[in-house]
């Protein structure tokens, strides 16, 4: 999402005194797959990135190759890697389908913010990559959402989403 977008929605927020809750989700990218299984992944691994994966896992020894002098290694990668656009895109197209799936829609101007309305008052999501704010007059709704979102994302091994609700909120790098 744009600056401008967090900044215009944290102002009619404040005037209008909605609730606002943020959201981390964790491990978003380990929780996101190849929907396609033709497509592919390759990582490439060079020289000392290479001999740390083997001198972990020796079983990779048979797969280094030598180029220019320096040891590489290629992975196939069954799931999206951390940091990636590819991830970042993936988990964008996840996170859109499920908000899509709870009625809300997808601003023309800004493509991370979605609105919906609930008990006759405009919600608020935005979002960027796995940090989302949320906004709404009643406290209840935003916990109905949270709520919803936790039985997608929250898994006992990856992490459960951490959740910030009150009128002080770090997002981005910003105190709101």
């Amino acid at each position: 999402m744009a600056t401008e977008s967090v900044l215009l929605t944290s102002i009619i927020e404040a005037k209008e005194n909605h609730k606002v809750v943020t959201l981390d989700v964790p491990n978003a990218f380990i929780q996101t797959y190849l929907e396609n299984k033709d497509e592919r992944i390759i990582l490439v691994l060079r020289g000392l990135a290479a001999e740390l994966l083997v001198e972990i896992e020796s079983k990779y020894d048979d797969y280094i190759e030598i180029e220019k002098g320096q040891k590489v290694l290629y992975l196939e990668c069954t799931n999206v890697i951390y940091g990636t656009l590819k991830a970042a895109l993936l988990f964008y197209q996840k996170f859109k389908c499920d908000i899509q799936a709870k009625g809300f829609k997808i601003n023309l101007y800004d493509q991370c913010i979605t609105n919906k309305v609930v008990k006759g008052k405009q919600m608020t999501v935005l979002w960027h990559v796995d940090d989302l704010k949320a906004s709404h007059k009643e406290q209840v709704v935003l916990d109905e959402f949270v709520e919803y979102l936790r039985e997608i994302y929250d898994d006992e091994e990856i992490g459960k989403i951490k959740v910030n609700n009150g009128p002080r909120h770090e997002f981005l790098g910003m105190v709101l």
